[in-house]
Parts: C-alpha cells; structure tokens; sequence
C-alpha cells in the first residue's frame, strides 16, 4: 500500500515486465483501458502502459473498479491526461473539482460518470456507450 500511495502521490511510472509490440498495439482503434483505483488514481503501471504507444486518434475507454465514492473522475481525469491525443468514451467529464490536490477528500464530483459496475452490468454499459447495438 505505501509503494502504490508514493506512486500516486508522486506520478511515478513503475516499469511493465512485457509490453507488447507497438505495431501489435497499432491494430486497434478502440481500447479499454481498465485499471482499480488506488489512493485516487488509476494503478500507475497503467499510466506507463499507455504512455509507450502513440495512441493519437484512437478511442480510449477507461473503466475503473473501486469501492470509494470519490475519486472516479480524478482517476479517469488521469487517463485523459496522458493519452492527450486520443478520444475519450466518454467525450467529457464533470469538472475535477480539487484537481491540484489528490491526496485528501474533496467534494463530491463523480456525478454523471458511467462504469460497468459488476459483472452483471457489462453489457450493458457496452450498449449504453454505444459500443455494441
């Protein structure tokens, strides 16, 4: 827990055992990005995943799991940051309303983000995201 806390806290970017080929990576034009949220941030291995592909124009969509009620729009804020160039599911995302401090609770702001929530609930967020009819 204190090794991921210092990653967050810290924006590191802890190092990915095997990442695959950049022209495997190439091939798509969507991606699901899905990570846990830990300490108000997606896992930051994520972040160094994504960060090694040029991702310019493609459809990122992130889905987080995570039990807090805060903290979602900061994580998929997160995202958004470092794949600049991409386009997002959604387009936009409430106002992050404390962004420069994510290390103590601010207000409330994940209103209007929509997750898979459980298992149960995948499909359908994949019609209401428009990815399957």
């Amino acid at each position: 827990s204190d090794r991921i806390q210092n990653e967050a806290y810290n924006d590191l970017r802890p190092g990915v055992a095997n990442l695959p080929d950049k022209e495997i990576i190439a091939q798509y034009d969507t991606i699901f990005v899905g990570s846990p949220c830990w300490w108000h941030q997606p896992a930051m291995v994520v972040c160094t995943f994504l960060e090694a592909y040029d991702l310019k124009d493609k459809v990122v969509i992130p889905f987080f799991t995570y039990g807090a009620t805060t903290y979602l729009n900061e994580s998929m804020q997160k995202i958004y940051k470092v794949t600049p160039e991409s386009k997002h599911l959604p387009e936009t995302l409430p106002e992050d309303l404390n962004p420069d401090d994510i290390t103590t609770p601010g207000p409330p702001d994940d209103a209007g983000i929509d997750m898979p929530g459980g298992a149960n609930g995948t499909e359908a967020w994949l019609r209401r995201i428009g990815i399957i009819k």
